[in-house]
């Protein structure tokens, strides 16, 4: 099994998106993009924006918002989000255990699967390490979570191993297929 490193700079700049992130609200990508105020706004095919919105007291909703302003639904999340994915009837959310991956290598990830039109839970997948990625396609979706392999011997060096992981529209797991 290869094992993909990041070097100590770009380590750094994972626990600075980290705990920036995590005082938004919201989780973090991987690839240092901020989620929560500054993530990417996913649209649904029918013009609804989908949003992250603290919560006054700690926490964060994922708010569903009509394309004439008004709010469609909301989700309140336990974690924070890493990943957000559409497809024509789910909602899929990538979110992460507080506490982040970088010296936890019992992280664990929780993929959340919503009904596109009424928020409603449509089912939850446990995953070990975090989402770094989640994308719809009609029918499903498919995830890419990083897992630690453990405490390197090489200061500065945090070892990932990649995972595939498909999934129903309720957040059921079809196949798993490590990767590295």
């Amino acid at each position: 099994m290869t094992r993909r490193s990041l070097p100590l700079v770009l380590l750094l700049t994972l626990v600075a998106s980290s705990a920036s992130a995590q005082m938004m609200g919201g989780g973090f990508n991987p690839f240092g993009m901020l989620m929560g105020d500054a993530m990417e706004l996913p649209v649904a095919s029918d013009g609804t924006v989908f949003v992250t919105r603290n919560v006054t007291g700690g926490g964060v909703d994922l708010a569903a918002i009509n394309p004439n302003g008004t709010d469609k639904w909301t989700y309140r999340l336990q974690w924070g989000m890493t990943s957000i994915a559409l497809n024509d009837t789910t909602v899929m959310i990538g979110s992460a255990q507080p506490g982040g991956l970088m010296h936890n290598s019992s992280q664990k990830a929780r993929l959340i699967a919503l009904s596109l039109t009424e928020g409603k839970q449509l089912g939850t997948l446990d995953v070990d390490g975090m989402v770094a990625k989640v994308t719809g396609y009609k029918g499903g979706f498919y995830v890419q979570s990083l897992i630690p392999d453990g405490d390197s011997t090489r200061p500065g060096l945090l070892l990932l191993s990649r995972k595939l992981i498909a999934l129903d529209n309720n957040g059921n797991k079809i196949w798993e297929k490590t990767l590295d």
